[in-house]
């Protein structure tokens, strides 16, 4: 098991944290993700992937 502990600005988006964690990790963005908040589906749509009713490059508030 691979742990990192990163610290992200409250502003960056579901997209930016998409992005963020591909890098610490040095993947490749080679395989579909989805984050799951407060039992929603959050992600970045890929073709023939998961497709999500959000934007995730727009700011989530609650």
């Amino acid at each position: 098991m691979i742990w990192r502990r990163i610290k992200v600005r409250s502003d960056n988006t579901i997209a930016d944290l998409h992005y963020i964690i591909q890098i610490v990790m040095g993947w490749t963005d080679s395989h579909l993700h989805r984050f799951v908040i407060h039992k929603k589906d959050y992600g970045i749509a890929q073709i023939g992937g998961i497709s999500f009713s959000d934007d995730p490059s727009l700011s989530q508030t609650s």
